[in-house]
């Protein structure tokens, strides 16, 4: 089994906010791809409502993760708020005809909270978006709202002069078909 481990930079021209690091991994198990988020510092998770399919949540603290068939236009968009809130989203090309994907209408996360650190974990099922057999590249990114609302945009990297999450050049990392049944590393 291939992960992939990363760690996220702050873009240059907006301040950081509290949290330290934002880092995790990535991995192909069978035909979901499995993420995890560790944001260091930052603010308590704010558990009021329960975990549900909601828009907007890259406005504030959330964590993206951009996958694309290999040499494809077309594209998805997940995002994940730290009280397990989620969305995802099909792009026909960059920032083409945007629309919450139909294909999946459940994504349950993960989600723990512990000595400053909090870790966000969900695990995305390929194959109702035609991703199952596909070589991937992927983008991963997060938006971090600090205590006074400055919000600050963190990315593998950043090749535009503006923070730029659907960019191409930021879906760095690329994973192979998965050949064999895996498991949690």
């Amino acid at each position: 089994m291939l992960v992939r481990e990363f760690s996220l930079i702050p873009f240059a021209r907006t301040p950081s906010p509290a949290p330290s690091s934002v880092s995790g991994r990535l991995w192909r198990s069978g035909t979901r791809l499995v993420v995890e988020f560790a944001i260091t510092g930052g603010q308590p998770v704010d558990a009021a409502s329960p975990p549900a399919r909601r828009d907007g949540l890259w406005r504030r603290t959330c964590g993206e993760l951009f996958v694309a068939a290999a040499g494809q236009p077309g594209y998805h968009e997940l995002n994940l708020a730290p009280n397990g809130d989620w969305n995802l989203y099909r792009f026909d090309g960059y920032r083409a005809a945007g629309r919450e994907e139909a294909a999946i209408a459940v994504l349950p996360a993960g989600i723990t909270h512990a000595d400053g650190e909090l870790r966000l974990t969900i695990e995305l099922p390929l194959a109702p978006l035609g991703l199952a057999e596909a070589e991937l590249d992927i983008g991963v990114s997060a938006v971090l709202e600090a205590a006074g609302g400055a919000v600050s945009h963190w990315a593998l990297v950043h090749p535009a002069t503006a923070p730029d999450f659907h960019d191409r050049r930021a879906f760095t990392l690329r994973l192979p078909p998965c050949t064999t049944k895996g498991t949690t590393p």
